[in-house]
């Protein structure tokens, strides 16, 4: 009597396990049990009920007492290993399975189980081989074919693992899992349009497919679809609101639009969901540094470095802020600490080579910069090309570094080819900067583009950095036809909209320094493609097709350090301004300076002098006792430790005088107090150089082999005062002290200088447009013709300097 209670409370109990009700299904199998102690069927179903509430450890016992009381069942041992599995119990579990399968074994479901655990104890091959031996069995079991498909994922074998999961789709279509696995598999196969397809293939017949969103919404970001990766990120959140994923990617895209205020809701939101989420805050922390919010930014790395002390972008991004807020001690103290955690952290290495150079803390300078040097010939780690072509004096090494550089970029798949009709009869010109506000670039190219032939030409100016609307920027609008300002557009809309203009030539005047949009140029934005005055080398990129610059710059020897094809311009490559006249409104006295000594100066970034330099500097002032050195540095840090270099190579270290920033007129006016200007190597002064030479101030330099470390020589060279320019380290010291001893030699010198800034072209920008639009021309005529880039000659090598003045190794630099 109370058996058959118990075996209707059973099938009670399985009827509403059937319909979802397990609480009640768990009471219907207890009650089964007391009608009949010794069912083991009443056991193994409450096991059953028990794992389905999530909780495998109770179900285990029931488990065990059904097979206490019928231990040749197969399904109570099959039962029991899904239970351990789920609690992670994976040697428990096959040993269960395994005795399942002795007692029965053609037992499929034990063999498909089986199949799965030893997936998830990273044994995919002996699990393929246990699935592949129930579909021999039974080839229309899709489930199986879905598990298959799983372990030829783990396998790496995805094209295999792609047909199974059709096969199971096939043979039971409406299994989501089943399509959301067979998504992965396309992803994992690496082909970009084949997970697209199959993507939209999903969201054809299932909207809200989740995993599709999210995946479509990430290669249309990585096409530079920014916009339309947020309507997929959106459509994700709309069916689930707290999706910490599409919150966080959708954060990123928005920053990358520099929508920053919508990217710091999205990443709050993440936190407000996952408050120990470190990778949202660090990207909030980079959202609030770039609305000029520090202290909300340090709060977001500060807890992220809580929560994770080793997290090296933390203390990276940490560094970054106080370099920019000018604290460079605390600056570097934090991205060396992000270089001990993790030695690969991206740019931190270069930041710190830079940094050295900022403080003059020169003892890790050699270390940092060998360690650079290593990355780049063994491709060992990425290196930004700026920092190389600044701190060294290697023309090869530099070529190297550009091209691992480059390499980052996809190459656009569709070239322009020769155009059958010309769209206008003006060649149609895009200047693309930054830098379109009072900035040294615009100091020296401002005139040139007022000057430009608007019969020949029509220029487009587009420029993606800060809006300013001082004086600069205004006239940098007017000057040309069509300004147009893409800084809010992701690489992807700028393109589509800058190939609408159908230009002809497009010039950068970024390359790799700061905010540089490389994608625009690697995807072609224009048949013609130049590099020029914003970056002192080469782009060692098969996108960029010449690099202005001038017989001085770039000896034809030279022409193999560099990827482009030079254009030789007459003169200098460097445009610049009208000279003007600036009233004389100070003294020496009211800077620093002695009335009576010999005022040697310097005005570059400090970044540029190097070690070997400053010592260079040291000496010269030692060989002079009745001068100082005037140098433009305006941290007090750095000023402490330059102090210290000059006492411990012998020198007084007030004859060190230290200038300050100042506005740009107001520099011009001041620079006039110094007698000569020392030049640094390997990188030179190039807008510095041209506003010391425009008021009147003699520069003495020594050329490199570099592009970086001959402009000086080139302006002078323009202006034929070659006399400044020194072979070697050894000349350009012996000349610095010779000059301030004959103020006779001095006084011809600037009234030479004098005489060449009223004569020469160098301080004409109306020749400064003619040589550029000639250059354009001839770029534009050879494309025309349907003929690749080749190097232009606008000029021939100028006379006065030999064949290998400057060109031969120097040791300015620490070398390999």
């Amino acid at each position: 009597m109370e058996q058959a209670r118990a075996m209707n409370l059973i099938a009670q109990g399985t009827s509403l396990l059937a319909q979802g009700r397990i609480v009640d299904a768990l009471r219907a199998f207890d009650e089964a049990i007391a009608a009949d102690p010794e069912n083991a069927e009443a056991f193994a179903h409450r096991g059953d009920a028990l794992t389905d509430l999530g909780q495998p450890d109770l179900s285990i016992a029931s488990y065990d007492r059904a097979i206490e009381l019928a231990p040749r069942r197969p399904e109570f041992h099959d039962y029991r290993g899904i239970a351990c599995a789920r609690l992670g119990h994976l040697d428990e579990a096959l040993a269960s399975l395994d005795r399942a399968l002795a007692i029965d074994p053609a037992n499929l479901n034990a063999m498909n189980n089986r199949a799965n655990v030893l997936k998830l104890m990273k044994r995919p091959q002996e699990a393929l081989e246990q699935i592949d031996q129930v579909l021999s069995k039974m080839p229309e079991f899709a489930a199986a074919h879905n598990n298959r498909g799983n372990m030829l994922i783990e396998l790496e074998r995805y094209e295999e693992a792609i047909v199974s999961f059709d096969r199971a789709i096939e043979l039971a279509p409406d299994q989501s899992d089943v399509t959301a696995n067979r998504l992965i598999a396309v992803i994992r196969s690496g082909s970009t349009e084949e997970v697209a397809k199959a993507c939209l293939e999903i969201l054809a017949t299932q909207p809200d497919h989740i995993t599709a969103l999210l995946t479509f919404a990430e290669i249309l970001n990585n096409q530079g679809r920014g916009s339309d990766a947020i309507e997929y990120f959106t459509r994700v959140l709309k069916s689930q609101p707290d999706h910490i994923d599409a919150l966080f990617e959708l954060g990123l895209v928005l920053a990358a639009q520099r929508r920053f205020d919508d990217a710091i809701h999205c990443f709050q939101r993440v936190l407000t969901l996952d408050n120990k989420n470190v990778h949202a805050l660090i990207n909030l922390g980079a959202a609030f540094a770039e609305i000029r919010k520090p202290s909300e930014a340090f709060a977001c790395y500060d807890r992220a470095i809580v929560l994770e002390p080793t997290i090296s972008t933390g203390y990276y991004n940490r560094g970054w802020l106080l370099w920019e807020l000018r604290e460079f001690e605390q600056a570097i103290e934090n991205i060396e600490q992000a270089l001990s955690l993790n030695r690969e952290e991206p740019q931190a290495l270069e930041t710190c080579l830079n940094l050295t150079l900022q403080l003059g803390r020169w003892e890790k300078f050699p270390t940092y910069l060998a360690e650079l040097t290593q990355r780049i010939e063994t491709r060992s780690g990425l290196v930004p090309p700026f920092p190389i072509a600044t701190s060294t004096d290697d023309p090869a090494l530099q070529k190297k570094c550009a091209a691992n550089y480059a390499a980052i970029f996809p190459i656009a798949e569709n070239e322009f080819g020769r155009p059958l009709t010309p769209h206008s009869e003006r060649i149609r010109v895009g200047y693309f900067s930054t830098d379109f506000y009072e900035h040294a670039t615009l100091y020296l190219l401002l005139e040139a583009l007022e000057a430009h032939d608007r019969d020949r030409f029509e220029f487009v100016g587009f420029s993606f950095g800060r809006t300013t609307n001082d004086a600069w920027h205004q006239r940098a609008q007017t000057a040309f036809e069509h300004f147009i300002d893409i800084r809010g557009m992701t690489d992807g809309e700028a393109f589509q909209l800058a190939r609408k203009w159908n230009l002809d030539i497009a010039v950068d005047l970024k390359g790799y320094t700061a905010g540089f949009r490389c994608n625009l140029f690697a995807n072609r934005v224009a048949p013609v493609q130049v590099n020029y005055l914003g970056y002192p080398g080469t782009m060692g990129a098969k996108w960029m097709d010449y690099l202005i610059a001038d017989h001085t710059l770039i000896p034809e020897p030279s022409q193999q350090f560099y990827s482009e094809k030079i254009v030789y311009l007459p003169g200098s490559y460097q445009p610049n301004s009208r000279p003007s006249e600036i009233p004389r409104r100070t003294t020496r006295h009211d800077h620093g300076l002695p009335d009576n000594r010999f005022v040697y100066s310097c005005f570059n970034n400090f970044y540029k002098t190097s070690p070997e330099t400053f010592s260079v500097w040291m000496r010269i002032l030692a060989k002079n006792e009745d001068s100082v050195l005037w140098l433009w540095v305006d941290n007090e840090t750095a000023r402490q430790n330059l102090r210290q270099e000059a006492a411990r190579r012998g020198v007084n270290s007030e004859r060190l005088i230290f200038a300050s920033r100042a506005g740009h007129s107001e520099h011009l006016e001041r620079i006039r107090h110094a007698d000569l200007f020392l030049d640094t190597l390997p990188c030179n002064a190039h807008t510095t150089a041209s506003d010391a030479l425009r008021m009147g101030l003699p520069l003495l330099t020594c050329p490199g082999r570099s592009f970086a470390a001959r402009v000086a020589a080139s302006l002078l060279t323009a202006l034929n005062l070659t006399e400044l320019i020194a072979h070697d380290l050894e000349e350009y010291e012996q000349k610095a002290v010779s000059l301030a001893k004959n103020p006779a030699g001095m006084a011809t010198l600037k009234a030479k200088l004098e005489y060449q800034i009223e004569h020469s072209s160098l301080f004409d920008p109306v020749d400064a447009a003619r040589k550029l639009e000639a250059a354009f021309a001839r770029m534009h005529e050879r494309h025309q013709n349907g003929l690749p880039p080749d190097h232009i000659y606008l000029s021939e090598p100028p006379s006065p300097l030999p064949p290998n003045y400057g060109t031969k190794p120097i040791s300015a630099t620490i070398r390999r």
